[in-house]
């Protein structure tokens, strides 16, 4: 088990011992979402695994798909980190996963992708709405995302918001150089613990 293992099943960990929504606060999906987290994170993932992450992901409402685009799709958790040089700015950083949502997609090796990710909030109002940079760090490459659109709204869980954003893919590297495109995420967060789990897909355009 290599150092980085170590940190995902750490952080897992934490995940799961201090998110513990009671059954009236969770939906079914987000309840499919939190188990997937904590079981492939840790792991290759099954080929079973992979499909049920791939099917999470398409049941988001898709984004606008352009001519020659591919989807792709994944789940991440989140805690929230001090930003290294701003003490304005809010960061959010946890493992992820990425699956092929098209088996024709142009990007070599990608069926499954493990990886990390980084979120910075760079604006937040009073309305629950915040503008957010993500960076997708990933074992064939990076995505990065500008200026994405995220809601949160409250629910029966004083300390549990429902998110939705829209991303803006901007560019990225080695397998996805040179990728844009747009998607959409789903999950929940949990303003009191820092923690979240995320559901998402894109439509990437080489």
């Amino acid at each position: 088990m290599n150092i980085q293992d170590v940190v995902v099943l750490s952080m897992i960990g934490a995940l799961a011992s201090a998110c513990d929504p009671s059954p009236e606060s969770t939906s079914p999906v987000a309840s499919r979402r939190a188990t997937l987290v904590e079981q492939v994170l840790q792991a290759e993932p099954s080929a079973g695994q992979a499909e049920a992450i791939g099917h999470i992901a398409s049941e988001l409402e898709p984004s606008a798909a352009a001519p020659g685009c591919f989807a792709v799709g994944g789940l991440v958790a989140t805690t929230v980190a001090p930003h290294l040089h701003d003490p304005a700015l809010l960061q959010q950083v946890g493992p992820m996963i990425l699956v092929s949502l098209d088996p024709y997609h142009p990007f070599p090796g990608v069926w499954f992708s493990k990886g990390s990710i980084l979120a910075t909030i760079t604006a937040l109002n009073e309305l629950g709405e915040a503008s957010v940079n993500h960076h997708f760090a990933l074992s064939r490459g990076t995505i990065r995302t500008q200026d994405d659109d995220i809601a949160l709204t409250p629910t029966a869980d004083p300390c549990v918001f429902d998110l939705d954003g829209v991303l803006n893919v901007v560019d990225g590297t080695e397998s996805f150089a040179g990728v844009t495109g747009t998607g959409v995420a789903q999950g929940t967060s949990d303003v009191c613990t820092g923690r979240g789990q995320i559901a998402w897909q894109a439509e990437l355009c080489p």
